[in-house]
């Protein structure tokens, strides 16, 4: 039993105590506890050491006790020291990458967004940017002289297109002009007649099918640049007009829904065009009483019409020279004309046949 308890002012991980043993004797011994504490308000772990001391004949009882949380706390502290030295070296390091990587590669990202700039229709010349990296100087030089040869080709064939395309028109037109004059003959036998005609109706379909051939090279080649605010609503009625009396011929009935106003943006000589061959299409692969709906919103343009169905799927109708039945009239360029338009505007085009029904749904 310890009497006289001594307590001696220690740091708060730390406490000795002694006590007097009186005739009790005890060895000594090394030991882990738990000690409740109370600022914390737990138990804490501690090392701890029992001893026997003598002091002027005494047997004194010495307990020296030595906190544990130091340790675990010190091991926890160098354990975050170092993991956030470790973060900040690593943010470091990709932060700094980053910046010279950036840097390194300013001079090919300019290059790349001036190659998708770069359009051979332009008169701007293709200018790389500046740079002292060898690697990218040989691929500015190399990707120079690419576009100066691929420009000159371009335009040395679009100057022939031109040339060939004047220098066809004239001949046509004097053939034609002549065709006229010779009808006029009063002494024409009805043999020849039929001759010429065949002759004045093969000048006419050549004459057709390079213009709209010559149409398609310059659709193709992004001549039509030019982009302004359009009332749809506006030029599908201007357009109805003019078909007005080829749709009461063939006792169609046509019908126009529409929004008040439909506004997009878009080339107007070129959706004139490419409204006025599906409007030519749904009249002239129609059937007698037959109909043509036009629906017209914000978001699309649906023409519906009756007819006979294509001999071949409508997706081969949107190449060139495809033709859905064996006509003579016709070149089996209007859809491809139609299909062109739709990707130079960004327009999604669908054309579907059902119970009857031709449906060309155009998505803006």
């Amino acid at each position: 039993r310890l009497d006289n308890f001594q307590q001696f002012n220690t740091p708060p991980d730390s406490s000795i105590r002694i006590g007097h043993l009186g005739t009790t004797m005890l060895s000594s011994v090394i030991n882990d506890t738990l000690i409740y504490s109370e600022p914390e308000q737990e138990y804490l772990p501690f090392r701890q050491m029992r001893f026997i001391g003598r002091t002027q004949s005494e047997n004194r009882y010495v307990t020296i006790r030595r906190s544990k949380v130091e340790n675990e706390d010190l091991i926890e502290g160098v354990f975050f020291t170092i993991l956030i030295i470790y973060l900040v070296m690593i943010t470091a390091f990709v932060s700094t990458n980053f910046l010279i990587v950036k840097k390194i590669w300013l001079p090919f990202k300019k290059t790349l967004n001036q190659i998708k700039d770069f359009s051979f229709s332009g008169h701007a010349e293709f200018t790389p940017a500046d740079t002292n990296i060898l690697e990218f100087k040989e691929l500015n030089s190399e990707l120079k002289k690419m576009t100066t040869k691929l420009t000159n080709d371009y335009n040395a064939l679009k100057e022939f297109s031109q040339n060939a395309s004047h220098e066809m028109q004239t001949p046509l037109a004097i053939i034609q002009a002549k065709l006229e004059l010779i009808f006029q003959q009063p002494d024409l036998s009805e043999e020849n007649l039929k001759a010429l005609n065949s002759v004045y109706q093969a000048a006419n379909r050549l004459s057709k099918l390079h213009s709209e051939l010559s149409l398609l090279t310059r659709i193709e080649n992004l001549e039509f640049q030019a982009h302004t605010r359009i009332n749809l609503k506006n030029l599908i009625e201007n357009l109805i007009e003019n078909f007005t009396d080829i749709v009461a011929q063939k006792t169609l009935v046509l019908t126009l829904n529409a929004d008040t106003d439909v506004f997009i943006d878009g080339n107007e000589y070129l959706l004139g065009i490419m409204f006025s061959n599906l409007f030519s299409n749904a009249i002239k692969h129609n059937v007698e009483n037959g109909s043509i709906k036009i629906n017209l919103n914000q978001t699309e343009c649906v023409i519906t019409n009756t007819g006979i169905a294509p001999k071949i799927p409508t997706a081969m109708l949107m190449e060139r020279f495809r033709k859905g039945k064996a006509s003579p009239e016709s070149l089996g360029l209007g859809l491809s004309i139609v299909n062109e338009i739709c990707k130079v505007h960004n327009f999604k085009i669908n054309y579907i046949y059902e119970n009857n029904y031709h449906t060309m749904q155009i998505f803006y």
